[in-house]
Order: C-alpha cells, then structure tokens, then sequence
C-alpha cells in the first residue's frame, strides 16, 4: 500500500513539474514575442494613429494587433490607404484624371485594391514615373520607399507645387519636415510600414486642418460650428459637422465672445475650457 502511495505521489510530482516547466516556457516566449513584435506599437502616439486610421476607414482591422502595424506597405495597399485618407478624412477637390488607367499589371484579380489603384491613378497622385512619364506597370506588390510614400503624401497635400524630376522625392520629403509632418527624411530609400503611414497621415490631418483666426472667426458667425474647446495656451479646437480644425486666438477666452455676439444662433454651440 505505501508503494502505491509512494508511486502516485511520485507520478503527480513528476506531471506538476512538468506543468510547471511548460507553463514558464510560454510565459517568458509570449512575453518575448509580444515585446519584440507589439510593445513598440503600444506608445500613445502609435496607439492614436491606429485609432485614427481605424476610425476614418482607413483600415479596417478592428484591433491594432490585427492590423499588423510592423508590416512593410505594397504600392497596391498604399493606394487604399491615400484614396481612403483623401475621400474619408480631407474631403477636398483634387485634380482628377477622367480616363481610366490601363495598367498591364492590374485586374480584378487583386479584388478591391483594383477600384483604389484606379482612383489613385484619378486623383493624379501615383500615376507617373519618377521623370514624370505615365506609368505602364503599377507593381502592386512592389514595397513603398519612404521617397515615394512622401512624394504621394506631398501631393495629396499640395498637388504638384513640390515637383521636380531631379531627385523627385526631394521637395516633397523636405516640405513634409519643414511642416514637422515628417521629420526622418534622411534615408528615402527606407522600406515603409503600415504604422509609419497611419502615423504621418495622422500628423498631415492637423496640418491641413490649421485656420487662421479670421476664418475660425468666420465659421462662427456662420453657424457652421458644433463645438469649441480653448486650452490655457490659446489653442482652439473648433468642431463642425464634418471636420476638426485648430486656431489660435489672439488672447484667452476671445472664441467665447465671439460666440457671445451671435448668442441666439450659436447658442447651440458646446463650448469647453482647461
């Protein structure tokens, strides 16, 4: 009887141990893996440009692990993502090309990204080589060089102001630092990832949505505005029903009066203060 005792005393020592052993391995791989792969990511600049994509269509992964932020971008992916960022988020006329693109490397085979390739090419802002002749190949599944993502970004922003087909990328690279939207630009040959992209769209989004104070001033007393947020510092966030822009009032509490001449009309205007 007490070798029976002894031998399944032994046996579930030996399955504890084991257990245990087991469990530390996937413990410390998984604490590995998720450093090495996601812990990056999680910084509260990275996690809002993820929120920002997410919640402007464009991705749509649902989770930020999901939307594999570490991944290098193809062309085909990059298309979705200026054409979604353009129509969803800037909501601004563009130039327009009104034929079809008629690439010898692009079909219904790469399902939805062939619409996105095709407006890309619409919108004029991936459609020519880097001398500026209409491309014939699009390479879908070619990675993005931080130079092209750039150069796309740059005239989604300002159209062709930036040009210049020696050295192509260079004008677009240094208008995007010189408005601190892109601040690395020192090796335009670096592959892009998915995160980097939602990142400076993000960045380009407050850019494009600055106003002078003239104008926030006239967006109020045109009953254009839903809410208004001043800080100590004398930001303004102004919200209207489509878009956010952002101001600087010339003295503390000055958005309040403004809204305080129009007081019947506006009287619907949410206003916040620090």
């Amino acid at each position: 009887m007490k070798k029976i005792w002894l031998l399944t005393t032994l046996l579930f020592a030996s399955v504890l141990l084991v257990l245990l052993v087991w469990l530390n391995w996937n413990f410390t791989n998984a604490k590995e893996t998720k450093s090495d792969v996601f812990e990056p990511y999680y910084s509260q600049e990275f996690q809002d440009a993820y929120n920002f994509a997410y919640m402007n269509g464009i991705t749509a992964m649902d989770t930020i692990e999901k939307a594999n932020m570490n991944w290098y971008i193809t062309r085909a992916e990059l298309s979705k993502m200026m054409v979604q960022y353009i129509d969803n988020v800037l909501k601004k006329e563009i130039a327009y090309n009104d034929i079809m693109a008629n690439y010898s490397d692009v079909n219904v085979s790469l399902w939805d990204l062939d619409y996105y390739i095709q407006k890309a090419f619409a919108y004029k802002i991936m459609w020519i080589n880097n001398d500026g002749t209409p491309l014939k190949e699009f390479r879908p599944n070619d990675t993005v060089s931080r130079a092209e993502f750039g150069t796309v970004l740059s005239r989604v922003l300002w159209w062709d102001k930036n040009e210049w087909w020696n050295n192509y990328y260079e004008n677009h690279l240094k208008a995007l630092q010189n408005e601190k939207i892109m601040i690395n630009i020192s090796n335009p040959s670096e592959k892009e990832k998915r995160w980097y992209v939602m990142l400076m769209l993000m960045r380009a989004t407050l850019w494009d949505n600055k106003i002078s104070w003239d104008d926030a001033k006239q967006m109020i007393m045109k009953w254009e505005v839903v809410s208004v947020a001043q800080s100590h510092n004398l930001d303004v966030e102004i919200k209207s029903n489509w878009k956010t822009y952002y101001t600087v009032e010339p003295k503390i509490d000055e958005v309040f009066d403004i809204i305080s001449q129009c007081w019947e009309s506006c009287k619907n205007i949410v206003m916040v203060t620090e």
